[in-house]
């Protein structure tokens, strides 16, 4: 974020040289790769979370809602 009290000057992209681009680039890829990091682990907390939630309610419920359908016998390979 910027600094509302901060009076050092913006420097445009074009105006940087070579260490200055490669410093920039660089820092925009780690950027992007913690936000993708973040939100990677933020997704799969949340589905961690909501798995464990559904597996604690079937635990608490007293529903026997598996049905067999169809029973198959295979045949054993000799």
């Amino acid at each position: 974020m910027m600094d509302p009290n901060d009076k050092r000057p913006l420097v445009q992209f074009e105006e940087l040289n070579a260490v200055g681009k490669v410093v920039f680039a660089a820092g925009t890829v780690f950027k992007m790769a913690e936000t993708a990091f973040d939100y990677t682990l933020t997704t799969l907390g949340k589905v961690w979370e909501e798995a464990e939630r559904a597996f604690h309610q079937e635990m608490t419920d007293d529903s026997n809602d598996a049905v067999i359908i169809e029973e198959t016998h295979r045949d054993e390979p000799n």
